[in-house]
């Protein structure tokens, strides 16, 4: 008899613990996916990391956005690729602002975020991600390019020609894109002055003419230099 209530007792134990599994594989509890364990131990580097990957990828689809506007003719495709445009530029920027936030150290996306800024129009907002991103790395030339087209932006020549000369005489990749740039400025304003002084267009368009020839002649110098006698 005692053997019989053993018995049952242990039938009833394993249809309770049967009936457990089953609410389980039911929905009634679940165990976290890998994807939310690993986003559970990630340490705030490694989130920020994550977050300036995705700004990076959004970064780069502005870029082909806005090559395609460049060749767009139809105003309504026109219309269309401006607001996909807008759209990637905000999301890059959301992604850097998460990056900065989890790594305040992590000086390429205050940068970056800078270059997001800056390419809506925001440019005192991206003169203080340039800066902070030049307070933890002073020597980051691409941030020191970039903060030079924001000042450009606002019409601070000064600035503009201190930051290319401290590429230039740093040998940096950077100097050229900003001299580029200063020749696009110049051009621009030219034609259309805006808030610029007509004599500080001229003065400006003579520096960056010189800079040109000197850049050019540099240049030059450099490649006899390397050149296999």
């Amino acid at each position: 008899m005692q053997r019989f209530v053993r018995v049952m007792m242990m039938m009833v134990l394993l249809a309770a613990v049967g009936l457990s599994n089953v609410a389980l594989a039911g929905g009634g509890s679940s165990k976290p996916t890998d994807e939310t364990a690993e986003t559970e131990t990630r340490t705030p580097e490694q989130e920020a990391a994550v977050a300036y990957n995705l700004g990076i990828s959004a970064r780069n689809k502005a870029w082909k956005l806005e090559k395609q506007l460049e060749t767009a003719t139809e105003p309504k495709q026109q219309e269309k690729l401006d607001k996909k445009l807008s759209k990637s530029w905000k999301t890059a920027e959301a992604n850097f602002e998460r990056a900065v936030s989890k790594n305040p150290t992590l000086y390429e996306a205050h940068s970056d975020l800078g270059y997001c800024l800056r390419k809506q129009g925001r440019y005192d907002e991206a003169l203080a991600a340039y800066d902070r991103a030049l307070e933890i790395q002073p020597r980051y030339a691409e941030a020191i390019e970039y903060r030079a087209e924001a000042y450009l932006g606002l019409n601070r020549l000064d600035e503009a020609k201190q930051a290319y000369m401290l590429l230039f005489k740093g040998q940096s990749d950077q100097a050229p894109p900003l001299l580029e740039a200063m020749q696009q400025w110049v051009e621009a304003h030219s034609a259309n002055p805006g808030n610029a002084a007509g004599a500080d267009i001229e003065a400006f368009s003579a520096w960056v003419t010189e800079r040109v020839e000197i850049a050019d002649q540099t240049k030059s110098v450099s490649q006899l230099k390397d050149a296999d006698w």
